[in-house]
């Protein structure tokens, strides 16, 4: 009787917290020795979380769940759950899975449950998950390779919100973003290159123009940023 039951495909209803997989943290190469012809550096990103909230696409109001009748995933803005096969060979999988009380980003379902670490040699049924994602990194997904075999629900938003670049306007969170960055970008003071007042104009006039992709855009003054000595950060 649980063989039997095992092997029917029902499904829960789509839980929309289970698609927010939070951060990816792994290390694509464990060891790296600087030489005099290989230099390491270390890249960084300012204000992601502000960036992603201004630029982003926001769902507005209610969605419409939908539990037969699928279209194709490129048809639909929002939340899918959904039977997918990954490819078999991909360097760096799209699509995360929850695993063992883990985060795992794996192309075979039954490799992580096990920890396998040699070949695969499951079948596509052993190999293919069942998880919730957002629409977007599904349409990524279907592009790299991966195949949905199964689509159960979905969630989809007739309106969303993004901010224009080129007419720099709409975006759910804009005026927050642009406010507090504001507030942020002066009180952090002059950068260590900002010696003589030609070099602080200059400086905010970089702020003001056109500059990665325009989210940085921040309209300010020589004398709303602060001057201060930025060693007292470091005590």
């Amino acid at each position: 009787m649980k063989a039997f039951i095992d092997s029917i495909d029902i499904s829960n209803p789509l839980e929309p917290r289970d698609a927010f997989y939070g951060g990816r943290t792994e290390a694509f190469k464990l060891y790296s020795e600087a030489t005099s012809t290989h230099k390491i550096k270390y890249y960084d990103v300012t204000s992601l979380y502000p960036y992603i909230n201004k630029t982003g696409k926001i769902p507005l109001g209610h969605p419409n769940i939908i539990t037969e009748n699928f279209e194709h995933i490129s048809n639909y803005e929002g939340l899918i759950k959904c039977k997918i096969l990954p490819p078999r060979r991909l360097h760096i999988p799209v699509l995360p899975c929850r695993t063992n009380n883990k985060l795992l980003f794996h192309l075979c379902r039954s490799c992580a449950e096990n920890k396998q670490q040699n070949n695969c040699h499951h079948s596509d049924e052993q190999r293919a998950m069942t998880e919730k994602w957002v629409s977007d990194e599904i349409k990524t997904a279907i592009g790299k390779g991966y195949r949905v075999m199964k689509i159960y629900e979905v969630w989809d938003f007739n309106q969303k919100s993004q901010y224009d670049s080129v007419t720099k306007t709409g975006g759910l969170f804009t005026g927050y973003v642009n406010a507090f960055l504001k507030i942020k970008h002066e009180a952090s003071g002059w950068p260590n290159w900002c010696h003589t007042l030609e070099d602080k104009k200059r400086y905010v006039m970089s702020t003001t123009t056109t500059k990665k992709k325009e989210f940085f855009l921040i309209s300010t003054t020589l004398d709303k940023i602060l001057d201060y000595d930025k060693s007292i950060n470091s005590c």
